[in-house]
């Protein structure tokens, strides 16, 4: 990789790049490294799914007929419920 400089020399560049290099970097740094930016894009990802799905309940049809709060009853049952064939 060359970067010229405005004297045509690229000594400098040189420097930046072999300072730079990927080999001198330690393997156990690399990895946190590593593991650190796919923290950064995942947690990115999730705020962006967040805010589509926020702006989505905005927008929804029940929303605005009924607000943002509607109250709801649960009642508890003692329903069995069968998980499968009984052999």
């Amino acid at each position: 990789m060359r970067i010229l400089l405005p004297d045509g020399g690229y000594r400098l560049g040189r420097a930046v790049v072999a300072r730079r290099a990927p080999a001198e970097v330690p393997a156990q740094l690399r990895a946190i490294s590593a593991a650190l930016v796919a923290v950064g894009v995942v947690g990115a990802g999730y705020g962006f799914a967040i805010a589509l799905r926020a702006d989505a309940v905005g927008r929804h049809p029940i929303s605005a007929a009924f607000g943002t709060s509607a109250p709801v009853t649960v009642t508890p049952s003692e329903t069995a419920l069968s998980l499968g064939p009984a052999d």
